[in-house]
C-alpha cells in the first residue's frame, strides 16, 4: 500500500465578476411583484459575487490552463503523468471525453490513461479517492492529474430571462433560486506516489453514503446543455443535512479519533451560509474551523471544494500536520467525507 500525496494544486480564474446586487437589478420588477426584498439573495446565501467565463469559451481550454499551472508549480516532467481524470459536470461534447482533449493539449504520454468521471458537486473528491486507489493498487507509480472546469453563464442568462417574465410566480423563483448562486472556475491537482512525492500532504481515506430514493435523486436536475437547472432548495437542504449526519457518523465509526476536537480545519463544498450553519449545528462542529469562500466565488459545483482548499493553502490557513476534513453533499443524493493530513 503506497500513500498518495497532494503534490500541487492550482486554479485558473474566470475573468468576469457578477454581483448578487446586479442579478437582483435584472429582476427588480419581479422581486417587487412577488414582495421579495432587495438584498435577499446575498442575505440568504452569503454570496456577494461570482465569476463567469467569456461567452464561447471551451471548458477544456480553461481546464488546460489550470493543469499547466499545477504542472509548472510542481516542477515535474509532464511525461511522468500516468493518468488524467476530468471530474467536471460541464462538458464541451458528449464525446470525446474532456480528459482526452486536455491530454492532447498537454501532449501527455500515449501511455497516460485518460477518462472522465462525474458525480455532481462531489466529482473532484471522488477523483482524489480514485487516484489514491490506483496508487495503492500499483497502477500509478508516479503521478495522477485531476482537472475540472465549471461554468454557468448560460444557465444564469436563461434563468434571468424567465424570472423577468410577468408570468413568473413565486414557485418559479424558488425552483430557480439555486441557479442564481452558481459561479465558474477551473482547478487542477497533481497527486504523487509517496515514492517520489516532495510534499507531505497525504490523502488518508474517504467514506461515502448515498440516499438515492426517487424523491431524493431528482431534487436537483440540470440540463445536458448547461442551460437550465431546477432545484428544490428546501428539500436539498433538509435531506442533504440528514445525509451529512449519516456520513459524519460513518466517518466517526470508521476512523479513530474522528471528532471535532481532533480536526483542525473543515474544507466543505459550499452552497450558502445557511447550509454551513445547518451542517455545523447538526453534526456539532466548530464553525470557526470552516474555510468559506462562497462570498466571492458562489457555488462552483465540482470546482468549489478544491478551490476552497487552494484558498486555504494560499492564505496560510493550513499548517503542517493539520488534520483536514473535506466534506460535501451532492445531487443524487450523495455524501462524502475525506480525511487529509496536511
Amino acid at each position: 500500500m503506497k500513500k498518495a500525496h497532494i503534490e500541487a494544486i492550482d486554479y485558473h480564474q474566470a475573468p468576469n465578476v457578477i454581483t448578487s446586487d446586479w442579478i437582483e437589478e435584472q429582476i427588480e420588477d419581479t422581486l417587487g411583484r412577488l414582495d421579495i426584498p432587495r438584498g435577499s439573495l446575498e442575505n440568504i446565501t452569503g454570496i456577494k459575487e461570482r465569476r463567469f467565463w467569456e461567452h464561447g469559451i471551451k471548458y477544456y481550454e480553461t481546464t488546460t490552463k489550470a493543469a499547466i499551472k499545477v504542472i509548472e508549480k510542481a516542477g515535474i516532467d509532464s511525461q511522468d503523468i500516468e493518468c488524467i481524470i476530468n471530474t467536471s459536470i460541464c462538458r464541451d461534447y458528449i464525446e470525446p471525453s474532456q480528459a482526452s482533449l486536455v491530454h492532447g493539449n498537454l501532449n501527455l504520454s500515449p501511455h497516460c490513461f485518460n477518462f472522465d468521471i462525474s458525480n455532481a458537486c462531489l466529482g473532484f473528491v471522488n477523483g482524489m479517492e480514485l487516484i489514491k486507489t490506483m496508487i495503492n493498487a500499483g497502477k500509478i507509480k508516479k503521478y495522477g492529474l485531476l482537472v475540472s472546469s465549471e461554468g454557468s453563464i448560460k444557465a444564469l442568462e436563461n434563468t434571468l430571462r424567465m424570472l423577468k417574465s410577468t408570468n413568473c410566480k413565486m414557485d418559479d423563483y424558488k425552483s430557480n433560486f439555486a441557479t442564481l448562486t452558481l459561479g465558474s472556475g477551473a482547478v487542477a491537482m497533481l497527486i504523487a506516489n509517496e515514492d517520489i512525492a516532495e510534499s507531505q500532504h497525504v490523502i488518508n481515506d474517504a467514506v461515502n453514503v448515498a440516499n438515492t430514493a426517487e424523491d431524493h435523486n431528482k431534487l436537483c436536475l440540470a440540463s445536458l446543455d448547461h442551460s437550465q437547472m431546477y432545484a428544490n432548495t428546501h428539500g436539498m437542504m433538509v435531506e442533504g443535512i440528514k445525509l451529512a449526519v449519516k456520513t459524519w457518523a460513518k466517518a466517526n465509526q470508521t476512523w479513530p479519533n474522528w471528532n471535532d476536537q481532533y480536526i483542525d480545519r473543515y474544507i466543505p463544498h459550499q452552497t450558502s451560509n445557511r447550509q454551513i450553519e445547518a451542517l455545523c449545528n447538526a453534526c456539532k462542529l466548530n464553525h470557526d474551523k470552516f474555510h468559506i469562500i462562497l462570498e466571492k466565488y458562489g457555488n462552483m459545483a465540482s470546482a468549489a471544494l478544491p478551490m476552497a482548499l487552494i484558498d486555504a493553502a494560499e492564505t496560510k490557513t493550513l499548517n503542517a500536520g493539520d488534520q483536514i476534513a473535506l466534506m460535501g453533499m451532492g445531487s443524487g443524493l450523495n455524501g462524502t467525507i475525506m480525511s487529509l493530513t496536511w
